[in-house]
């Protein structure tokens, strides 16, 4: 009984530590390893296990050129364009505006209801401020904003609204 609650503990220490050092980085979330009905790339801010606070969403809708199947080639196609490109090369933005960022990847075109379990997924395991939700897209069009803006009330009254720069990458509008 003793081994146990030693183990406990040292588990339970090693969370936080796990939890920190994705903070700050863009990690993979494969198909499988969480909730998410995606495989998925997110992002968390630098802080965000210790402030306690609810932070903005970003969710990046990829486009054709990046589809996969979420657990194989996760990364490379999902930081070609958009906020993973962006992370990816060093930017600080979305550290600066203290957002959580999701990009998920599918095989296929967007089905809204996967979107809808995916917003479910974020809203039960990330702390979310639903006045400060955006979704972008890639370059197949406002399907995928328009399917996401439906959605996005589910964190109460998030406005879903994407550019894109020019070669289909996504902006953060404010």
């Amino acid at each position: 009984m003793k081994n146990v609650s030693t183990i406990a503990c040292i588990a339970a220490a090693l969370v936080p530590s796990v939890l920190r050092a994705a903070e700050g980085e863009l990690v993979a979330r494969p198909l499988g390893s969480t909730d998410a009905p995606y495989g998925h790339l997110e992002y968390v801010p630098p802080g965000y296990a210790e402030d306690g606070v609810k932070h903005p969403v970003v969710l990046f809708l990829h486009g054709v050129g990046e589809s996969g199947d979420g657990v194989t080639n996760l990364e490379g196609p999902m930081k070609a364009h958009g906020p993973g490109k962006l992370i990816d090369q060093g930017s600080t933005y979305f550290a600066e505006q203290g957002a959580l960022v999701f990009m998920p990847q599918t095989p296929v075109w967007w089905d809204a209801n996967t979107i809808h379990a995916f917003l479910g997924y974020i809203a039960a395991n990330f702390r979310v401020d639903p006045r400060r939700g955006r979704a972008g897209r890639g370059e197949v069009g406002h399907l995928e904003s328009w399917v996401a803006s439906q959605y996005l009330e589910q964190f109460e009254s998030g406005v879903a609204r994407g550019a894109e720069d020019g070669d289909g990458d996504s902006k953060v509008l404010g």
